[in-house]
């Protein structure tokens, strides 16, 4: 029996594609079931190369699109860059059709950064300025509390 499946991205302002409404139709009859999950995140087959050659330990399974759409992020030519400050890398992500004719979010590949250079992005895209924050605070070294002449800033 043929199906047709289509597939519906949910959008909002800030998150980007974070659940897929899939619904069957049977074309015989007028049978139809709806089923909603969370929208997964893929890799590929670049992306696990790249984190093999630059020796990132992190399971692709456990990394999910809820986890990507909480992290902070910028763009570059429709590619969203991740800032992962907990691992300390950066996933490149883009919308690519897959075999359903459906976008799904797939990490095209990943890079590791060192906490010196992610901390200065994160400041790039929260605007603040790198020089004015207070670098032992952020690695939680500093011993100077308030009378720290730089700003205290969590990320």
């Amino acid at each position: 029996m043929p199906y047709k499946i289509e597939c519906i991205i949910l959008y909002s302002f800030y998150l980007h594609p974070i659940a897929a409404k899939m619904r069957h139709t049977n074309s015989p009859t007028t049978t139809t079931y709806q089923h909603q999950h969370q929208h997964t995140l893929k890799w590929n087959p670049h992306a696990i190369e790249r984190k093999s050659e630059r020796d990132i330990a992190l399971d692709p399974a456990t990394v999910s699109i809820e986890y990507i759409s909480t992290l902070p992020y910028y763009t570059n030519n429709n590619c969203y860059h991740y800032c992962d400050t907990i691992n300390n890398v950066t996933y490149y992500v883009r919308d690519i059709l897959n075999e359903n004719g459906c976008m799904v979010k797939t990490v095209v590949t990943i890079i590791k950064r060192n906490p010196i250079q992610m901390a200065r992005r994160i400041c790039e895209i929260n605007g603040w300025k790198f020089e004015s924050i207070c670098r032992d605070n952020l690695f939680g070294n500093c011993m100077r509390g308030s009378g720290c002449r730089y700003i205290h800033k969590d990320i």
